[in-house]
């Protein structure tokens, strides 16, 4: 592949040389694309005083080889640049946390889907492998946070996401022809998360909470739902605690 004009490193170096301090000794980063959950988590982590810095939309854990990021935008492209830049510092293992909807009846509102595969309809992916369509999670990652989430009794399974650039061109068309390949969600990031970790041959997974259903060729939302929202923070807090401990090394 032909490289780059300029790379991650080099911006990091340019735009905010201070990151690489705060992130030193930092492998592991949980991504929330919901501003109100971030924030609710970085209050939750300040009050148990446990945030040792916060630069931006980046929360350092005290003690600890851990990140939070948010309030970087959401889609494809902003969370691989959010990425890149991350990984250039030392990070080695990116897990995300976010929403998408079911596109199958099997699928419910509130259900907990940890996305072992994700076919790419976004375009960022192009411009790492032209060709490629299909990208996936690191398994024994995929599979650790199943069961962990599985044993503190929150209900999730394993499954296959459609990620897409554009939510208001979700069609009938596409919408069966990715069930057909198997997706039973739909959401914005999972296949470029999953090809940029790769690319940079870190690991990484990707967390979904099913907050609306295009089932049926109908909009259904359930964003504001109050279970939704525990769903996300519990999670959220369950994935910090996981990443923290030395075990999960």
């Amino acid at each position: 592949m032909t490289p780059s004009v300029f790379n991650p490193c080099d911006f990091v170096k340019y735009h905010c040389p201070q990151l690489t301090g705060l992130l030193e000794g930092c492998t592991d980063l949980l991504l929330c694309y919901d501003p109100r959950q971030f924030d609710a988590l970085t209050e939750d982590l300040c009050r148990r005083q446990e945030i040792s810095q916060v630069m931006d939309n980046v929360v350092r854990l005290k003690n600890s080889h851990v990140i939070l990021a948010g309030r970087f935008g959401i889609g494809a492209p902003a969370a691989v640049a959010t990425c890149e830049e991350l990984i250039a510092c030392g990070i080695r293992r990116l897990i995300s946390l976010g929403t998408a909807a079911t596109i199958v009846g099997g699928i419910r509102i509130g259900e907990v889907i940890v996305c072992k595969k994700a076919y790419s309809d976004e375009g960022t992916s192009r411009h790492y492998f032209p060709h490629q369509r299909t990208f996936t999670a690191t398994p024994k990652l995929a599979q650790d946070i199943h069961d962990r989430l599985s044993g503190r009794g929150i209900l999730c399974k394993l499954g296959t996401a459609w990620t897409t650039d554009a939510p208001y061109r979700e069609t009938p068309e596409k919408q069966a022809l990715f069930v057909r390949k198997g997706a039973g969600v739909v959401e914005m990031e999972t296949s470029a998360l999953y090809m940029v970790a790769g690319y940079r041959g870190v690991e990484s997974v990707s967390v979904l909470v099913v907050g609306d259903s295009i089932v049926g060729s109908a909009w259904s939302p359930h964003f504001h739902d109050p279970a939704i929202r525990t769903t996300l923070d519990r999670i959220g807090r369950e994935l910090l605690a996981w990443l923290s401990e030395p075990a999960s090394l």
